[in-house]
């Protein structure tokens, strides 16, 4: 599924934000086509630039557990199957890290291990925000989300891992989140940081907002039939604050949760060194004052 200018640009159909005081909520829907993947615009861009990461020493695009084996083939199978334009075979790699650099998502296993804890198995991951592999692997599903700030303490975060054990075949769904950041890199690994955390200190009233962008999340998880193994498909998208300033409501809904957001959420999403100038940048074109 591409997209085309008689439909929303994606990052407006799967914007996450209503205006409201932002806080931790799992806000999942049911996924209708689906599709573990969605090819856009941007399709040839982004493959091409994974390949481009694979070359770069300091990233460990993909790793796996021994036990990984058989979710990591069924996933791969799963999106070689809705799409035509993507083979198991095309590299001499493990089966997901080879369909991964055929499509824009980053793809990940989540499995439960002989206590019952879902484990980060296997991914593929090229468009991280803020974290690695390296970092996860193996870890368990409220620890991977320890950095959140606040999440793991909260009933969001049980309420979550129990959501996510009555997940079944044959019903995925589909959530998103969001953050801002300093310019339009796919790639914010924590391998990479010193190459991008350095454009915070770059953004002025001149140029914050074609500078700085939203960073969409677009999230599928998926229950596999034959390893019960979880699919957890990442879209990353990218929308200046002056496209998003100039689409309504969405202009005005991001400029409330801005307005109200808790100084450590500010703080973990890396946000409170430039918020008051992305504030103001936003105000001085949303027409409408928000309610």
């Amino acid at each position: 599924m591409g997209e085309s200018a008689s439909i929303q640009p994606l990052w407006r159909r799967v914007f996450p934000l209503s205006g409201q005081r932002y806080r931790h909520a799992l806000r999942v829907r049911p996924l209708s086509p689906p599709l573990v993947t969605e090819k856009t615009r941007h399709h040839n861009t982004e493959t091409g630039l994974k390949l481009a990461i694979e070359n770069d020493p300091r990233r460990r695009t993909f790793l796996e557990l021994p036990e990984a084996a058989l979710a990591q083939r069924e996933a791969a199978e799963l999106v070689e199957q809705q799409r035509d334009d993507v083979s198991l075979e095309a590299f001499c790699l493990p089966p997901l890290h080879s369909v991964a650099l055929q499509v824009q998502e980053d793809l990940l296993l989540l499995q439960e291990n002989d206590e019952g804890a879902l484990i980060l198995t296997s991914g593929a991951l090229h468009f991280p925000s803020a974290w690695s592999l390296v970092d996860k692997l193996g870890q368990e599903f409220l620890q991977i989300h320890s950095p959140v700030s606040g999440f793991a303490q909260t009933e969001v975060a049980i309420r979550s891992r129990e959501f996510l054990g009555r997940l079944r075949p044959g019903h995925p769904v589909w959530r998103s989140n969001w953050t801002l950041q300093a310019g339009d890199g796919l790639d914010l690994s924590s391998e990479t940081r010193d190459d991008w955390i350095k454009h915070r200190g770059r953004i002025e009233d001149a140029n914050c907002l074609d500078f700085v962008h939203l960073r969409i999340e677009y999230q599928k998880l998926f229950r596999l039939r034959k390893s019960c193994a979880i699919l957890f498909s990442i879209h990353t998208v990218l929308a200046s604050l002056r496209e998003v300033a100039s689409a309504e409501p969405e202009n005005l809904y991001l400029l409330q949760t801005l307005e109200n957001l808790d100084p450590a959420v500010q703080s973990y999403k890396g946000l409170t060194e430039y918020l008051p100038v992305v504030l103001r940048g936003l105000r001085s074109h949303c027409v409408t004052a928000p309610d």
